[in-house]
């Protein structure tokens, strides 16, 4: 379980990667463990985060939807769509692509 600094500095890196960012299509995972984002039109928001001591509030343009991080949960950033190669690209649970062409991906190793 990561400690309250770690969700802290997760939360500042999705609000930095995604200031200027729009999310044109997503795409959800069988695996999905955050069934939540699933119910929210997220097509064309911004993405944004905020820390809870040890949960995230993500933001779809003031949307919020409370997560936890899991034992090994983050957030990935990709310039270009991977191959199979990549641990965390092969681990994403959701993969939202943003207007840069850019992947901000939610990934979760351990599955937990």
């Amino acid at each position: 379980m990561p400690e309250i600094s770690e969700v802290k500095i997760t939360s500042e890196f999705v609000t930095r990667k995604n200031r200027n960012r729009k999310i044109v299509d997503v795409e959800y995972l069988s695996s999905n463990k955050l069934k939540e984002i699933e119910n929210i039109n997220v097509i064309g928001k911004t993405l944004s985060a905020t820390s809870r001591g040890k949960e995230m509030k993500l933001l779809f343009d003031n949307e919020p939807v409370v997560i936890t991080l899991g034992m090994s949960g983050g957030f990935k950033n990709f310039e270009t769509p991977s191959d199979n190669s990549n641990k965390y690209w092969k681990h994403s649970h959701i993969r939202f692509k943003m207007d840069d062409g850019n992947y901000f991906n939610w990934c979760d190793i351990r599955r937990f």
